[in-house]
């Protein structure tokens, strides 16, 4: 007995032709792929400082983001060097959901101890002692709901500068601060 298949015919060639390859669903993107990047880089020659009690940095380094997908993490990260003169007192630093008005991935209590991303005692050696702050942190997207994150600082009393200290042409610097977030699928 012989059994006969047919089917409907179709042009190979004509439907690869039809996929587009520079455009991969985000959820087909494999598991680990950065499927988002947004960067908010400033530079300025005016002079941002900050000093005492937790605050907003400076709200031109906010950014908006909105997650393609709910099941993705976010890694938050952020790099400036500023001037810290003459001091050994700490400086602190977190990142901050302003739509949800909360610490984002806020680490445990412990004590009174400040929770924060970052800190940072610098020497008093001079006028001149320029330092780096850098921190990172991973968040689950939870939605794909608009959020708006920021960076905020404290510090023991001392005055931190950044984008331009006031030390004179010779000695001083103006540097750039860089605020990014990546979406992670997972």
């Amino acid at each position: 007995m012989v059994v006969r298949v047919e089917k409907p015919e179709f042009n190979l060639r004509s439907k690869l032709n039809e996929l587009d390859y520079k455009v991969l669903p985000y959820e087909k993107a494999p598991r680990g792929s950065i499927i988002q990047t947004v960067v908010n880089q400033k530079m300025s020659t005016t002079q941002k400082e900050r000093a005492g009690a937790w605050a907003e940095f400076d709200t031109d380094m906010r950014i908006d983001f909105s997650p393609y997908l709910p099941t993705s993490q976010l890694l938050l990260e952020f790099f400036g060097t500023y001037n810290c003169k003459n001091s050994t007192h700490l400086q602190y630093a977190k990142f901050y959901d302003n739509t949800a008005g909360a610490t984002v991935s806020e680490p445990p209590a412990n004590g009174s101890r400040d929770r924060c991303h970052w800190v940072m005692r610098t020497s008093h050696f001079d006028n001149n002692d320029a330092n780096v702050m850098h921190m990172m942190v991973l968040t689950p997207a939870v939605s794909t709901d608009l959020r708006q994150y920021t960076i905020y600082m404290r510090t023991e009393g001392v005055t931190i500068e950044f984008y331009s200290s006031d030390l004179s042409t010779a000695a001083g610097a103006t540097t750039p601060c860089m605020f990014k977030i990546q979406e992670i699928r997972q």
